[in-house]
């Protein structure tokens, strides 16, 4: 029954956020998604992973994992997406974990740097691309943490709840409590993406214009999946 109301709840909030204006591409995407089921999500997920494992076989990026450690220091602006990409860098690089964020190598992940294709080792922007792809994979790390820490918080709201206090009048409470917080990390997220992709569209545009249709379907697909999940 918690999974039904927070899923009418997660609902409630997309329709909101495209009420108030907020009809970004993968709005209409969403709408594809919605009437999907879960193996249909499931996937365009996968399709998604490929895509971006093979990016990052080709630029030598880390898979990047925030620990709740992370998710704070970011949200509270102790540290930046560039410094926790960065450091993921450093750490692949030297071979070793560092102690905040977990990576994982190409090898790891069951892929091979042999797959990485010519142009990208001799382009004299790589460093540059490989930094900036980096940056996209910690906002989106970060991203997904940030959503799926205010969802655990709209759970623990709502069951924490008596019984007879699980009204319809408490379920707008919850809605209106966090729908603030949905939209501005959204707002927060969009914001950051566009200054990455901006700089990466003066090195490689093709390669600007296939993360931004990734991070749009990432948005679609992950919306999409809350609410199966919860519905």
């Amino acid at each position: 029954m918690v999974k039904k109301i927070l899923g009418i709840i997660l609902l409630v909030i997309v329709i909101i956020a495209v009420g108030f204006g907020l009809r970004y591409r993968e709005e209409l995407k969403l709408l594809k998604y919605v009437g999907a089921d879960v193996t249909q999500i499931q996937e365009q997920e996968e399709k998604l992973r490929e895509e971006q494992n093979a990016l990052r076989e080709t630029y030598d990026i880390p898979e990047i994992t925030l620990s709740q450690e992370d998710l704070a220091a970011i949200a509270n602006g102790e540290k930046t997406i560039e410094e926790v990409a960065q450091a993921a860098l450093t750490a692949n690089a030297s071979g070793e974990a560092s102690p905040d964020t977990q990576v994982q190598t190409g090898s790891e992940a069951g892929s091979q740097n042999t797959g990485q294709s010519a142009a990208a080792q001799t382009d004299p922007n790589r460093a540059q691309i490989q930094s900036l792809l980096a940056q996209v994979y910690a906002l989106q790390a970060n991203m997904n943490g940030q959503v799926d820490g205010i969802i655990s918080n709209m759970r623990s709201q709502y069951a924490a709840l008596e019984s007879s206090q699980r009204t319809a009048k408490a379920k707008a409470k919850i809605v209106q409590d966090n729908v603030a917080s949905f939209t501005a990390l959204e707002k927060s997220c969009d914001a950051q993406m566009s200054g990455i992709i901006g700089s990466l569209k003066t090195l490689d545009p093709d390669l600007a214009a296939q993360i931004q249709q990734q991070y749009d379907t990432a948005k679609a697909t992950k919306k999409a999946a809350i609410i199966a999940e919860y519905s």
